[in-house]
């Protein structure tokens, strides 16, 4: 849980789309383009020529996402928007708050048994 009243700064809609769909919809398409591109530099670089391979950034993941995202159904843009405002005010410490409760619950089970470890031994 965080106490700190630190705001949730709200997704835009194509970065909501991008943790809700990430694996099934846009993943094999950001694969596919990227493979495209490393082949056409390393067909486009000269004989000899040693720079480097470009590396996957982040840029040009979201250029994609946002690309895909701007031709779903509104269906899937109003999930989105739920997803956004979940998050916007905080929905997402519903997870926070099942992580706190798990690692209490296994605080006081370490706690029990070292008790009951410590009152064997005194007996």
């Amino acid at each position: 849980m965080d106490l700190r009243g630190k705001k949730h700064r709200r997704l835009a809609d194509w970065q909501a789309y991008s943790r809700l769909y990430y694996n099934d919809r846009i993943k094999d398409v950001v694969d596919r383009e990227w493979e495209a591109k490393i082949k056409a530099f390393m067909e486009s670089r000269a004989e000899g020529d040693k720079s480097a391979v470009p590396v996957l950034t982040m840029a040009f993941r979201n250029k994609i996402t946002q690309r895909i995202f701007a031709s779903e159904s509104a269906e899937i843009k109003a999930e989105c928007e739920k997803y956004r405002d979940r998050e916007a005010t905080g929905g997402a410490a519903d997870v926070e708050i099942d992580a706190e409760a798990a690692q209490v619950a296994k605080a006081q089970s370490y706690h029990e048994s070292v008790g009951s470890q410590l009152s064997k031994k005194i007996v």
